[in-house]
């Protein structure tokens, strides 16, 4: 394994659930469109000030999304826009979500 991949999991496992329960809370209140300072912002609420790098919780993001944990599509690249999407209901609930990569099919 390449160190950045090593680094991304090591980021993943730390804010990874938050950047979960902020797609959670989102599609569970409506509030689906966001500028992606407002992900960064609910992640860093949960860490010492500065312990959280600015593009950590866009990179996170992505990799949720790769892993197939969340959905998201871009509304506006230049204004950072962007909405929250329910996964398929071929996924499972929140509640079975584990940040372990991949997702191992229930048999």
């Amino acid at each position: 394994m390449g160190e950045q991949q090593k680094n991304l999991d090591r980021v993943c496992a730390n804010i990874g659930h938050r950047v979960l329960a902020f797609w959670e809370l989102g599609l569970r209140t409506g509030n689906v469109d966001f500028c992606m300072q407002d992900l960064v912002d609910y992640v860093r609420q949960a860490f010492p000030p500065s312990s959280v790098a600015p593009d950590s919780a866009s990179r996170i993001l992505r990799q949720l999304w790769l892993a197939g944990l969340l959905d998201y599509t871009v509304v506006s690249r230049s204004r950072s826009l962007y909405r929250l999407l329910p996964l398929p209901p071929r996924y499972r609930p929140m509640e079975q979500l584990t940040l372990g990569f991949p997702l191992e099919e229930d048999e």
